[in-house]
């Protein structure tokens, strides 16, 4: 929000828009601040308040490149454009609609 306010350009509806290179400041500190955390730590902000941690499948060391989690980075937007069509069939799967009505089996 503060890059936005600083750079930001008002508009006639009274909101603000990045236009040029400010524009890729949010993306570039992002693009930081996710892959280094988790090259780094194993996890990002969101991950760890959860207890997740992403570990490479064939290196024995168990430790994240700092290549990994840029691919992983860079296929963000389309995992997330299927995120809707995914909740709305687990949704409306039976499976789940049994197990909210009746909970888990035991």
């Amino acid at each position: 929000m503060a890059i936005l306010f600083i750079f930001g350009e008002p508009n006639n509806d009274g909101l603000y828009s990045l236009n040029g290179t400010p524009f890729f400041i949010p993306l570039i500190f992002s693009l930081i601040m996710t892959v280094r955390l988790e090259s780094r730590l194993g996890v990002t902000v969101g991950n760890s308040t959860v207890g997740l941690k992403g570990i490479p499948m064939i290196r024995q060391n168990r430790k994240l490149t700092l290549r990994q989690p840029y691919k992983r980075y860079l296929l963000d937007p389309i995992d997330m454009f299927f995120w809707i069509p995914r909740v709305i069939t687990i949704n409306n799967t039976k499976k789940i609609k049994e197990l909210i009505i009746y909970g888990p089996k035991q």
